[in-house]
Protein backbone atom coordinates (compact mmCIF):
# COMPACT_ATOMS: atom_id res chain seq x y z
CA UNK A 1 0.00 0.00 0.00
CA UNK A 2 2.67 2.47 0.85
CA UNK A 3 4.76 1.62 -2.27
CA UNK A 4 1.50 2.47 -4.19
CA UNK A 5 1.02 6.00 -2.56
CA UNK A 6 4.29 6.62 -3.59
CA UNK A 7 4.22 5.34 -7.08
CA UNK A 8 0.77 7.68 -7.18
CA UNK A 9 2.57 10.62 -5.35
CA UNK A 10 5.35 10.49 -7.99
CA UNK A 11 3.07 10.55 -10.92
CA UNK A 12 0.94 13.53 -9.90
CA UNK A 13 4.25 14.98 -9.56
CA UNK A 14 5.87 14.38 -12.64
CA UNK A 15 2.93 15.36 -14.37
CA UNK A 16 2.34 18.70 -12.82
CA UNK A 17 6.33 19.23 -13.67
CA UNK A 18 5.62 18.86 -17.07
CA UNK A 19 2.62 21.13 -17.12
CA UNK A 20 5.34 23.88 -15.91
CA UNK A 21 6.12 24.98 -19.38
CA UNK A 22 7.55 28.03 -18.45
CA UNK A 23 6.95 31.43 -20.48
CA UNK A 24 6.89 29.71 -23.92
CA UNK A 25 5.71 33.11 -25.73
CA UNK A 26 8.48 35.43 -23.64
CA UNK A 27 10.38 37.93 -25.34
CA UNK A 28 13.63 39.57 -23.58
CA UNK A 29 13.28 43.62 -23.27
CA UNK A 30 15.87 44.35 -24.90
CA UNK A 31 14.39 42.25 -28.10
CA UNK A 32 11.29 44.72 -27.77
CA UNK A 33 10.62 48.22 -30.04
CA UNK A 34 7.91 49.67 -27.03
CA UNK A 35 5.61 52.00 -28.72
CA UNK A 36 4.67 54.63 -26.52
CA UNK A 37 1.23 56.34 -28.17
CA UNK A 38 0.25 56.10 -31.61
CA UNK A 39 -2.15 57.84 -33.66
CA UNK A 40 -4.15 57.48 -36.77
CA UNK A 41 -4.61 59.54 -39.88
CA UNK A 42 -6.26 59.04 -43.31
CA UNK A 43 -3.98 60.57 -45.89
CA UNK A 44 -4.81 62.44 -49.21
CA UNK A 45 -4.77 58.86 -51.21
CA UNK A 46 -7.38 57.49 -48.62
CA UNK A 47 -5.18 54.87 -46.64
CA UNK A 48 -4.66 54.36 -43.32
CA UNK A 49 -1.38 56.34 -41.98
CA UNK A 50 -0.05 55.32 -38.69
CA UNK A 51 2.55 57.58 -36.57
CA UNK A 52 4.15 56.23 -33.47
CA UNK A 53 6.47 57.21 -30.92
CA UNK A 54 9.13 54.45 -30.07
CA UNK A 55 10.45 53.90 -26.64
CA UNK A 56 14.44 54.58 -26.63
CA UNK A 57 14.78 52.13 -23.65
CA UNK A 58 17.98 52.08 -23.23
CA UNK A 59 18.01 56.22 -23.16
CA UNK A 60 15.37 55.52 -20.80
CA UNK A 61 17.16 53.40 -18.47
CA UNK A 62 20.56 55.35 -18.49
CA UNK A 63 18.52 58.70 -16.85
CA UNK A 64 19.26 59.40 -13.32
CA UNK A 65 17.12 61.08 -10.52
CA UNK A 66 18.68 64.16 -11.97
CA UNK A 67 17.08 65.87 -14.23
CA UNK A 68 19.00 65.86 -17.41
CA UNK A 69 17.68 68.87 -19.58
CA UNK A 70 20.30 67.91 -22.32
CA UNK A 71 18.41 64.83 -22.97
CA UNK A 72 14.68 66.14 -22.84
CA UNK A 73 12.84 64.97 -25.52
CA UNK A 74 15.40 62.27 -27.08
CA UNK A 75 13.88 59.41 -25.32
CA UNK A 76 11.54 58.18 -28.34
CA UNK A 77 11.73 58.43 -32.19
CA UNK A 78 8.89 58.87 -34.58
CA UNK A 79 8.23 56.42 -37.06
CA UNK A 80 5.15 56.06 -39.72
CA UNK A 81 3.47 53.60 -42.17
CA UNK A 82 0.95 53.97 -44.54
CA UNK A 83 -1.19 50.63 -45.56
CA UNK A 84 -4.85 49.94 -47.01
CA UNK A 85 -5.90 48.79 -43.54
CA UNK A 86 -4.51 48.82 -39.72
CA UNK A 87 -3.21 46.13 -39.62
CA UNK A 88 -1.14 46.41 -43.14
CA UNK A 89 0.05 49.98 -41.97
CA UNK A 90 1.34 48.39 -39.14
CA UNK A 91 2.77 45.42 -40.42
CA UNK A 92 4.85 47.74 -42.64
CA UNK A 93 6.09 50.00 -39.98
CA UNK A 94 7.10 46.88 -38.35
CA UNK A 95 9.36 45.52 -41.33
CA UNK A 96 11.25 48.63 -41.23
CA UNK A 97 12.37 47.99 -37.21
CA UNK A 98 15.02 45.33 -36.38
CA UNK A 99 12.94 44.84 -33.12
CA UNK A 100 9.75 43.22 -32.60
CA UNK A 101 6.85 45.78 -31.83
CA UNK A 102 5.38 45.60 -28.32
CA UNK A 103 2.18 47.62 -27.64
CA UNK A 104 1.96 45.91 -23.81
CA UNK A 105 3.51 50.03 -22.70
CA UNK A 106 1.68 51.70 -25.06
CA UNK A 107 -0.15 54.31 -23.26
CA UNK A 108 -2.31 56.69 -25.74
CA UNK A 109 -3.98 56.31 -28.96
CA UNK A 110 -4.67 59.29 -30.97
CA UNK A 111 -7.41 59.24 -33.58
CA UNK A 112 -7.01 62.10 -36.32
CA UNK A 113 -10.10 64.34 -37.22
CA UNK A 114 -10.53 62.60 -40.75
CA UNK A 115 -10.16 59.79 -39.61
CA UNK A 116 -12.74 59.80 -36.48
CA UNK A 117 -14.95 61.86 -38.76
CA UNK A 118 -14.97 58.89 -42.10
CA UNK A 119 -14.81 55.96 -40.95
CA UNK A 120 -16.91 53.61 -38.58
CA UNK A 121 -15.11 53.38 -35.75
CA UNK A 122 -16.84 50.15 -34.84
CA UNK A 123 -14.99 48.52 -37.56
CA UNK A 124 -11.95 50.69 -37.50
CA UNK A 125 -11.09 49.81 -34.01
CA UNK A 126 -11.56 46.17 -34.76
CA UNK A 127 -8.15 45.75 -34.90
CA UNK A 128 -7.36 47.39 -31.05
CA UNK A 129 -10.10 45.03 -29.63
CA UNK A 130 -9.07 41.79 -31.13
CA UNK A 131 -5.53 42.72 -30.43
CA UNK A 132 -4.77 40.84 -26.90
CA UNK A 133 -1.64 42.70 -26.54
CA UNK A 134 -3.17 46.13 -25.88
CA UNK A 135 -4.08 47.17 -22.85
CA UNK A 136 -7.75 47.48 -22.15
CA UNK A 137 -7.32 51.18 -20.02
CA UNK A 138 -5.19 52.85 -23.43
CA UNK A 139 -5.76 56.48 -23.33
CA UNK A 140 -8.37 57.28 -26.52
CA UNK A 141 -7.92 60.86 -27.91
CA UNK A 142 -9.43 62.69 -30.80
CA UNK A 143 -7.31 65.93 -32.51
CA UNK A 144 -8.71 68.26 -34.81
CA UNK A 145 -5.94 67.80 -37.06
CA UNK A 146 -3.38 65.53 -37.78
CA UNK A 147 -2.95 62.42 -34.91
CA UNK A 148 0.89 62.51 -36.30
CA UNK A 149 1.07 66.21 -35.43
CA UNK A 150 0.16 65.70 -32.04
CA UNK A 151 2.28 62.26 -32.05
CA UNK A 152 5.41 64.66 -32.74
CA UNK A 153 4.84 66.47 -29.43
CA UNK A 154 8.04 66.88 -27.21
CA UNK A 155 7.53 66.03 -23.49
CA UNK A 156 8.33 68.57 -21.80
CA UNK A 157 8.34 66.63 -17.54
CA UNK A 158 8.19 63.26 -18.62
CA UNK A 159 10.63 60.52 -19.82
CA UNK A 160 7.93 60.17 -22.83
CA UNK A 161 4.98 62.05 -24.28
CA UNK A 162 2.69 59.09 -23.48
CA UNK A 163 3.21 59.25 -19.58
CA UNK A 164 3.09 63.36 -20.34
CA UNK A 165 -0.42 63.19 -21.55
CA UNK A 166 -1.83 60.53 -18.73
CA UNK A 167 -0.32 62.96 -16.20
CA UNK A 168 -2.50 65.73 -17.76
CA UNK A 169 -5.30 64.47 -16.30
CA UNK A 170 -4.30 62.06 -13.16
CA UNK A 171 -2.28 65.16 -11.40
CA UNK A 172 -4.35 67.96 -12.52
CA UNK A 173 -4.91 69.92 -9.06
CA UNK A 174 -7.46 72.28 -10.41
CA UNK A 175 -9.01 71.55 -13.90
CA UNK A 176 -10.99 67.87 -14.30
CA UNK A 177 -10.23 65.46 -17.29
CA UNK A 178 -13.27 62.94 -16.57
CA UNK A 179 -14.46 63.30 -20.75
CA UNK A 180 -11.05 61.01 -21.21
CA UNK A 181 -12.39 57.63 -21.63
CA UNK A 182 -10.01 54.46 -22.14
CA UNK A 183 -10.43 52.30 -25.12
CA UNK A 184 -12.74 49.72 -22.95
CA UNK A 185 -15.12 51.97 -21.78
CA UNK A 186 -15.55 54.15 -25.75
CA UNK A 187 -16.11 50.68 -27.24
CA UNK A 188 -18.22 49.94 -24.52
CA UNK A 189 -21.12 52.57 -24.95
CA UNK A 190 -19.77 52.22 -29.08
CA UNK A 191 -21.92 49.20 -28.88
CA UNK A 192 -24.91 50.00 -26.56
CA UNK A 193 -27.96 50.55 -28.67
CA UNK A 194 -29.00 53.68 -26.00
CA UNK A 195 -26.21 55.82 -25.78
CA UNK A 196 -23.28 57.09 -27.40
CA UNK A 197 -19.39 57.49 -27.13
CA UNK A 198 -17.59 60.54 -26.33
CA UNK A 199 -13.84 61.06 -25.34
CA UNK A 200 -10.80 63.96 -24.67
CA UNK A 201 -9.26 66.07 -27.47
CA UNK A 202 -6.01 66.72 -27.88
CA UNK A 203 -4.89 70.35 -29.12
CA UNK A 204 -1.53 71.44 -29.79
CA UNK A 205 -0.36 74.83 -28.13
CA UNK A 206 2.60 75.39 -30.01
CA UNK A 207 3.14 78.61 -31.41
CA UNK A 208 5.30 77.72 -34.39
CA UNK A 209 2.79 75.61 -36.74
CA UNK A 210 5.44 76.57 -39.57
CA UNK A 211 7.95 74.22 -38.45
CA UNK A 212 4.71 71.77 -38.20
CA UNK A 213 3.78 72.31 -41.75
CA UNK A 214 6.87 71.46 -43.33
CA UNK A 215 7.31 68.09 -41.53
CA UNK A 216 5.34 65.81 -44.11
CA UNK A 217 5.21 61.93 -44.32
CA UNK A 218 4.56 60.44 -47.78
CA UNK A 219 3.03 57.79 -48.50
CA UNK A 220 4.99 54.23 -47.97
CA UNK A 221 5.75 53.02 -51.45
CA UNK A 222 7.51 49.69 -50.42
CA UNK A 223 6.70 47.66 -47.74
CA UNK A 224 10.27 47.88 -46.20
CA UNK A 225 10.40 52.21 -46.45
CA UNK A 226 9.59 54.20 -43.75
CA UNK A 227 9.38 58.40 -42.53
CA UNK A 228 11.38 58.92 -39.48
CA UNK A 229 10.53 62.40 -37.79
CA UNK A 230 14.07 64.83 -36.80
CA UNK A 231 13.56 65.56 -32.82
CA UNK A 232 13.92 69.24 -33.69
CA UNK A 233 10.20 69.56 -35.87
CA UNK A 234 8.29 68.11 -32.78
CA UNK A 235 5.89 70.55 -31.65
CA UNK A 236 6.05 71.71 -28.09
CA UNK A 237 2.78 71.22 -25.93
CA UNK A 238 -0.73 70.28 -25.48
CA UNK A 239 -3.55 71.14 -23.95
CA UNK A 240 -7.36 69.14 -23.34
CA UNK A 241 -10.24 71.42 -23.20
CA UNK A 242 -12.86 70.03 -25.03
CA UNK A 243 -14.93 66.63 -25.77
CA UNK A 244 -15.23 65.10 -29.08
CA UNK A 245 -18.64 63.29 -29.48
CA UNK A 246 -20.18 60.29 -32.42
CA UNK A 247 -23.37 58.72 -33.28
CA UNK A 248 -23.19 55.77 -35.28
CA UNK A 249 -19.36 55.42 -34.99
CA UNK A 250 -18.41 58.48 -36.55
CA UNK A 251 -17.72 61.99 -34.92
CA UNK A 252 -20.51 64.12 -35.16
CA UNK A 253 -18.73 67.49 -33.36
CA UNK A 254 -16.70 68.63 -31.04
CA UNK A 255 -17.75 70.02 -27.34
CA UNK A 256 -16.49 73.38 -26.23
CA UNK A 257 -14.75 74.01 -23.28
CA UNK A 258 -18.22 75.37 -21.44
CA UNK A 259 -20.22 72.44 -22.99
CA UNK A 260 -18.16 69.68 -22.01
CA UNK A 261 -18.73 71.02 -18.23
CA UNK A 262 -21.86 70.74 -18.85
CA UNK A 263 -21.62 66.98 -20.03
CA UNK A 264 -19.58 66.55 -16.77
CA UNK A 265 -22.24 68.35 -14.33
CA UNK A 266 -24.60 65.96 -15.93
CA UNK A 267 -22.13 63.15 -15.44
CA UNK A 268 -21.32 63.86 -11.41
CA UNK A 269 -17.69 64.05 -12.83
CA UNK A 270 -16.54 67.87 -12.71
CA UNK A 271 -14.71 67.63 -9.32
CA UNK A 272 -11.96 69.54 -8.86
CA UNK A 273 -12.70 72.52 -11.35
CA UNK A 274 -12.82 76.01 -10.95
CA UNK A 275 -16.03 78.58 -11.44
CA UNK A 276 -15.72 82.06 -11.87
CA UNK A 277 -18.58 84.29 -10.26
CA UNK A 278 -19.50 87.52 -9.63
CA UNK A 279 -19.10 89.11 -6.15
CA UNK A 280 -22.82 88.82 -5.07
CA UNK A 281 -24.77 91.78 -3.84
CA UNK A 282 -21.25 94.15 -4.02
CA UNK A 283 -21.73 96.68 -6.39
CA UNK A 284 -17.68 97.20 -6.69
CA UNK A 285 -15.87 94.91 -9.51
CA UNK A 286 -14.36 91.72 -8.77
CA UNK A 287 -14.51 88.30 -9.42
CA UNK A 288 -14.79 85.01 -6.87
CA UNK A 289 -13.37 81.40 -8.14
CA UNK A 290 -14.60 78.69 -6.26
CA UNK A 291 -13.32 75.35 -6.77
CA UNK A 292 -15.95 72.49 -6.92
CA UNK A 293 -15.45 69.76 -3.77
CA UNK A 294 -18.11 67.20 -4.10
CA UNK A 295 -20.99 66.99 -6.83
CA UNK A 296 -23.76 64.54 -6.73
CA UNK A 297 -26.17 64.18 -9.69
CA UNK A 298 -28.85 61.89 -10.10
CA UNK A 299 -31.18 60.99 -12.91
CA UNK A 300 -35.03 59.49 -12.55
CA UNK A 301 -37.43 59.09 -15.39
CA UNK A 302 -40.65 59.97 -14.47
CA UNK A 303 -44.28 58.91 -16.56
CA UNK A 304 -46.51 61.79 -17.44
CA UNK A 305 -49.55 60.33 -19.07
CA UNK A 306 -47.99 58.67 -22.28
CA UNK A 307 -44.51 60.49 -22.18
CA UNK A 308 -41.47 60.04 -19.77
CA UNK A 309 -39.77 63.13 -18.27
CA UNK A 310 -36.38 62.93 -16.75
CA UNK A 311 -35.38 64.59 -13.79
CA UNK A 312 -31.96 65.93 -13.21
CA UNK A 313 -30.75 66.80 -9.76
CA UNK A 314 -27.86 68.42 -9.04
CA UNK A 315 -26.05 68.61 -5.33
CA UNK A 316 -22.64 70.19 -5.09
CA UNK A 317 -20.51 72.19 -3.01
CA UNK A 318 -17.30 74.29 -3.28
CA UNK A 319 -15.19 76.36 -1.66
CA UNK A 320 -13.95 79.92 -1.87
CA UNK A 321 -10.35 79.82 -3.34
CA UNK A 322 -9.63 83.75 -4.10
CA UNK A 323 -11.80 86.67 -4.01
CA UNK A 324 -11.01 90.36 -5.77
CA UNK A 325 -14.03 92.35 -4.34
CA UNK A 326 -13.79 94.81 -2.28
CA UNK A 327 -16.48 94.45 0.27
CA UNK A 328 -14.98 93.63 3.73
CA UNK A 329 -16.65 90.88 4.60
CA UNK A 330 -18.92 88.50 3.56
CA UNK A 331 -22.76 88.38 5.10
CA UNK A 332 -25.47 85.84 5.14
CA UNK A 333 -27.24 87.46 2.16
CA UNK A 334 -24.32 87.74 0.10
CA UNK A 335 -23.28 84.19 0.61
CA UNK A 336 -26.76 83.34 -0.37
CA UNK A 337 -26.84 85.44 -3.39
CA UNK A 338 -23.19 83.76 -4.54
CA UNK A 339 -24.62 80.28 -4.11
CA UNK A 340 -27.65 81.66 -6.57
CA UNK A 341 -24.91 83.07 -9.59
CA UNK A 342 -22.98 79.90 -9.06
CA UNK A 343 -26.46 77.81 -9.70
CA UNK A 344 -27.41 79.85 -12.64
CA UNK A 345 -23.91 79.10 -14.33
CA UNK A 346 -24.16 75.84 -13.80
CA UNK A 347 -27.84 75.61 -15.21
CA UNK A 348 -26.34 77.63 -18.68
CA UNK A 349 -24.02 75.35 -19.52
CA UNK A 350 -26.06 72.40 -18.78
CA UNK A 351 -28.54 73.90 -21.12
CA UNK A 352 -25.60 74.89 -23.83
CA UNK A 353 -24.75 71.66 -23.76
CA UNK A 354 -28.28 69.80 -24.10
CA UNK A 355 -28.82 72.56 -26.93
CA UNK A 356 -25.67 70.70 -29.01
CA UNK A 357 -26.28 67.60 -28.37
CA UNK A 358 -30.27 67.12 -27.73
CA UNK A 359 -31.56 69.66 -30.19
CA UNK A 360 -28.84 69.98 -32.91
CA UNK A 361 -27.54 66.23 -32.85
CA UNK A 362 -29.91 64.21 -30.85
CA UNK A 363 -26.85 62.40 -29.39
CA UNK A 364 -27.14 61.10 -26.07
CA UNK A 365 -23.96 60.85 -25.07
CA UNK A 366 -25.27 61.17 -20.57
CA UNK A 367 -27.03 57.66 -20.84
CA UNK A 368 -30.50 58.86 -20.14
CA UNK A 369 -32.04 56.01 -22.35
CA UNK A 370 -29.60 53.47 -20.30
CA UNK A 371 -31.95 55.70 -16.85
CA UNK A 372 -35.33 54.85 -18.83
CA UNK A 373 -34.31 51.73 -19.64
CA UNK A 374 -33.74 50.72 -15.86
CA UNK A 375 -37.11 51.79 -14.39
CA UNK A 376 -39.28 51.48 -17.42
CA UNK A 377 -38.31 48.35 -19.19
CA UNK A 378 -41.51 47.86 -20.50
CA UNK A 379 -41.86 51.47 -22.20
CA UNK A 380 -38.18 51.43 -23.17
CA UNK A 381 -38.83 48.54 -25.85
CA UNK A 382 -40.98 50.94 -27.47
CA UNK A 383 -38.85 53.70 -27.29
CA UNK A 384 -35.41 52.06 -27.92
CA UNK A 385 -35.83 51.80 -32.01
CA UNK A 386 -36.71 55.58 -32.15
CA UNK A 387 -34.03 57.16 -29.19
CA UNK A 388 -30.98 57.79 -31.44
CA UNK A 389 -33.40 59.11 -34.61
CA UNK A 390 -35.99 61.71 -32.66
CA UNK A 391 -37.00 60.13 -29.46
CA UNK A 392 -34.29 61.65 -27.10
CA UNK A 393 -34.89 65.55 -28.71
CA UNK A 394 -38.61 64.98 -27.78
CA UNK A 395 -37.87 63.93 -24.34
CA UNK A 396 -38.56 67.01 -21.59
CA UNK A 397 -35.64 67.01 -19.11
CA UNK A 398 -36.18 68.90 -15.59
CA UNK A 399 -33.06 70.43 -14.42
CA UNK A 400 -33.07 71.48 -10.66
CA UNK A 401 -29.61 72.17 -8.95
CA UNK A 402 -28.32 73.27 -5.56
CA UNK A 403 -25.27 74.45 -4.70
CA UNK A 404 -23.55 75.69 -1.58
CA UNK A 405 -20.37 77.31 -0.46
CA UNK A 406 -19.05 75.36 2.79
CA UNK A 407 -15.72 76.30 3.12
CA UNK A 408 -13.38 79.77 2.76
CA UNK A 409 -10.08 78.87 2.79
CA UNK A 410 -8.00 80.15 5.88
CA UNK A 411 -9.83 83.77 5.29
CA UNK A 412 -13.43 84.23 5.40
CA UNK A 413 -13.72 87.56 4.40
CA UNK A 414 -11.54 89.68 1.27
CA UNK A 415 -8.09 90.52 1.41
CA UNK A 416 -9.17 94.25 2.26
CA UNK A 417 -10.05 92.89 5.97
Amino acid sequence: MNKFRLLKTMSITSLLLISLTGCWSSHEAEENAIIDIMGIDINEQGEYEITASIVKSYQIYSLTSKNDTEQKGENSFIISATGKSIVQAISRLASTLPKRLYFGHMNVLVLGNTFASEKNLSQGLNYFKRENDFRPNMQLFVTKGKARDIVRTNPELKPTLGLEIRGMFTTNRYATSAMVKDISKFSEALSSGSMEPYTGVLTSTSANKDVAQKVVVGPIEQESSKSVIPQENREASLSLNETAVFKNGKLIGYLNKEETKGLLWLKGDLIKDVIIAPCGNWSSKGNTSLIIRKLNTSISPEKRDSKIVLHVNIHANGEISEMTCQAPSISSTDLAKLNQQVESIIKVEIKDFLMRTKTDWNTDIVGFGERINRKYPEDWRVMASTWKKNGFKDTDIDINIDFSITRFGLQKGTISE
